[in-house]
């Protein structure tokens, strides 16, 4: 191997090292040290922690932090609200409120055992992720109708 290649596939080694390192680092450093989401509610900058806590990243992605296992949360809470959210994480078979296709391995576990504050702030912070495409559609819809009624 000539002088020139031993630089070049040490820089890569080196580059490598430095990034298994920075994901090893995310990937286990503590909730309360990963990066955040704007949260409307006490709730759910709780319900944030205890995503984080029980786990919910190695299977979700959020804003593309997190893995796609189990399917992205982006804009969960312009789809479902949150007493349907709190009722799903509670549910000791989530498979029937909301039917998977994934191999068993990947499908959705039940939370029934978590604390039932978690699961409620958990429900608070996952109705917080909110689409903003969805609700500007919706925001123009109310004041359409709004402007229609005398």
């Amino acid at each position: 191997m000539k002088k020139g290649e031993t630089v070049i596939w040490g820089v890569a080694g080196l580059i490598s090292l430095v990034a298994v390192g920075m994901g090893f680092v995310a990937y286990n450093a503590p909730p309360e040290l990963m990066p955040t989401y704007q949260v409307d509610s006490k709730e759910a900058a709780r319900g944030e922690l205890a995503y984080r806590k029980n786990g919910c990243p190695s299977c979700h992605k959020i804003w593309n932090l997190g893995s796609s296992r189990g399917g992205p949360l982006d804009g969960v809470g312009s789809r479902r609200d949150q007493d349907w959210l709190y009722r799903y994480l509670s549910s000791s078979n989530p498979q029937v409120m909301l039917p998977s296709t994934q191999k068993m391995i990947y499908r959705m576990p039940s939370f029934a055992q978590v604390a039932e504050q978690d699961r409620a702030d958990m429900a608070a912070f996952l109705a917080s992720l909110k689409d903003r495409a969805i609700e500007d559609a919706r925001a123009g819809q109310a004041s359409a109708s709004q402007e229609g009624t005398p």
